[in-house]
């Protein structure tokens, strides 16, 4: 007798940019809550973003960047430059368009499928994008890149919370940026 174990395929996947898509566009709120979605990407911060129970990391393909926030313990936290497949519902938190994987939900998952990548290229911050909110929620997740500019650091009073910091580029634009305290 033989034994033939199939795998089943993986889940058919989703591109970030079309999974951002599913908000509306008044309050920028998912809109399908309850649908298992399957994205790729790369890991783009190299630290997490809060602690194991609870923790959240960014994700990004070549359409976009999404953040993801589990739901109870994680059996493994990706890191800065893994490839990973998520398949989890979107949610917000606090605006924060997110995928939020449960630990404990068999359907729902992580998966590392390499390390040590490079970053995804950066996308170019442009300061007059501020007014034009369909555009910043399009870039929400990514990583992204500014250079020539002038950091307010004082009073710094980043502690374990962190703060806003005001951006000044050459042309005297102004930008506030949230820096996470961890």
């Amino acid at each position: 007798a033989a034994l033939k174990v199939e795998l089943p395929p993986p889940p058919s996947r989703t591109e970030i940019a079309a999974v951002r898509a599913l908000v509306d566009h008044v309050n920028y709120l998912p809109s399908e809550t309850n649908t298992l979605f399957t994205v790729e990407g790369v890991v783009t911060p190299h630290t997490n973003l809060t602690a194991i129970s609870g923790t959240r990391l960014f994700v990004q393909d070549s359409t976009g960047g999404i953040a993801i926030g589990w739901r109870g313990e994680p059996s493994l936290v990706p890191r800065g430059g893994d490839r990973v497949r998520v398949t989890a519902p979107i949610s917000h938190f606090n605006g924060l368009l997110e995928m939020v994987p449960n630990a404990q939900a068999g359907d729902h998952s992580v998966t590392i499928l390499g390390s040590q990548l490079s970053s995804p290229d950066p996308s170019v911050l442009d300061f007059s994008w501020q007014t034009n909110t369909p555009l910043m929620e399009e870039h929400e997740g990514r990583l992204m890149v500014v250079s020539n500019v002038f950091l307010d650091l004082t009073p710094s009073k980043f502690g374990t919370t962190g703060d806003n910091v005001t951006m000044t580029n050459s042309d005297g634009e102004t930008f506030v940026l949230r820096i996470d305290g961890r």
